[in-house]
């Protein structure tokens, strides 16, 4: 296994160059999946997004269709498991079913 199973973070490897482009990646990483907040669903990726900008984006015709691109001098995206929560706009809401639903308080 070279990867995480829930978020596909990259395990570092035995003499691996540029261990730490791999450690700076999983950071950025962790760091989202700590605060969880979403600036707000998209269909297009915005042109000049600044470090930490993220989104959730919602075009069916894409393969990365509800999952999360998170901008870091690059984009990188995350496929939510079942029952991961985020927050737009203090508004929570849950990935159950491929799909992003509302919580309803």
């Amino acid at each position: 296994m070279n990867q995480t199973i829930n978020y596909g973070l990259k395990f570092l490897n035995i003499n691996q160059n540029g261990k730490e482009l791999t450690i700076n990646h999983n950071m950025i990483i962790i760091d989202f999946l700590h605060s969880r907040l979403i600036k707000s669903f998209i269909k297009n990726l915005p042109e000049n997004p600044e470090n930490g900008d993220n989104f959730i984006i919602k075009d069916d015709k894409k393969s990365t269709n509800n999952h999360i691109a998170i901008f870091y001098e690059g984009w990188s995206f995350i496929k939510p498991t079942n029952f991961f929560t985020a927050f737009i706009s203090n508004e929570p809401y849950q990935f159950k079913n491929n799909n992003w639903e509302k919580i309803e308080k």
